[in-house]
């Protein structure tokens, strides 16, 4: 008889029966399933010290509707085949870990709930074990992620919600801000333009909450080269910036204009969004909540996302999961 074990790698849930000496090819196949009536039992033992009570195939194979409870208190309740969680189902862990929805041999497929050990909780879509599609990833200090998943990152469009009121909506690869997209500050500030590698790089409108703002291109997080300052008067001067300071006007100021100095102190001719604003070094540095969805690990630190590298950081998530930071 072939046991179950509910241990997971570094890849994947799998909820599946050890194959010991089965050469027979998939167990799901339709001509197996004939062969062998279902029964109920109670309490079947299986390896590892586990028990099972549900429906079973005449070999004791799960096959139905069953539960099995493991020596660590892992347990599945929910739908099996042929000894593999497949259809709904319920895996929960001592813990505190846990996932509901779909299995498709024994692997999270389809629409699903996940929620970790450090109180963070996924819901969307899945397959072959790993996030993948349309999602809502939420963090316990406040932050959240809506959107596209790809193999467990933050993959398409989506939106980054801080728990300080700070939000990205734009374009993700490789769960980095990276493609078209706008940062919002909660105190009036935004930029919108291109991203790469979590930083504002190319073309891109930086404008400050008395809506003066600068046009131009970014390198690596800062307006270089030449621009246009627009004041909050509507007046234009074009300008050189070099590394995010500006360097000379390259034409004369075509009518009187304010110095335009933000309700934060910071100086927008010079485009500097950070000046008399230490938090606001960049636009997401070092407490962007573990964006990158790990797979389900043993309970440890590998449990939480990890990841999104962004642009801004979200203070009050756990410190063994923070991003690297970067500045915007």
């Amino acid at each position: 008889m072939r046991g179950l074990k509910a241990d997971v790698d570094d890849q994947e849930d799998v909820v599946h029966q050890l194959m010991e000496n089965d050469a027979r090819g998939s167990c799901l196949s339709t001509e197996a399933l004939a062969l062998h009536v279902v029964r109920h039992v109670d309490n079947m033992p299986v390896p590892q010290g586990g028990f099972y009570t549900g429906q079973a195939r005449d070999d004791g194979q799960p096959h139905g509707v069953g539960t099995q409870r493991w020596p660590d208190g892992t347990v599945y309740s929910g739908g099996w085949v042929a000894g593999t969680a497949h259809g709904r189902g319920k895996l929960s862990k001592a813990d505190g870990s846990g996932y509901a929805g779909n299995w498709v041999e024994g692997r999270k497929h389809g629409a699903g709930s996940e929620w970790l050990v450090d109180k963070s909780e996924y819901q969307g879509e899945f397959a072959d074990g790993q996030k993948h599609g349309n999602g809502v990833f939420k963090w316990d200090g406040g932050a959240s992620y809506t959107g596209q998943f790809s193999e467990d990152g933050l993959q398409g469009e989506g939106q980054f919600l801080w728990g300080d009121g700070r939000c990205y909506a734009g374009q993700w690869v490789q769960s980095r801000m990276h493609g078209y997209g706008r940062f919002e500050w909660p105190d009036g500030k935004s930029f919108e333009g291109k991203y790469e590698a979590d930083k504002k790089h190319g073309p891109g409108v930086f404008t400050w909450p008395d809506v003066s703002k600068s046009v131009g291109i970014w390198l690596t997080g800062k307006q270089h080269g030449l621009g246009t300052h627009v004041s909050s008067a509507g007046v234009t001067r074009k300008g050189r910036w070099k590394h995010g300071a500006l360097d000379e006007w390259i034409e004369p100021l075509a009518a009187p204009a304010s110095t335009n100095i933000d309700e934060e102190g910071s100086d927008s001719v010079n485009n500097d969004p950070t000046a008399g604003n230490a938090n606001a070094t960049t636009d997401a540095q070092g407490d962007l909540a573990a964006a990158v969805p790990v797979k389900d690990t043993p309970a440890d630190a590998t449990y939480r996302l990890q990841g999104a590298h962004g642009d801004a950081t979200v203070a009050d998530r756990c410190a063994a999961e923070r991003l690297s930071g970067t500045t915007a």
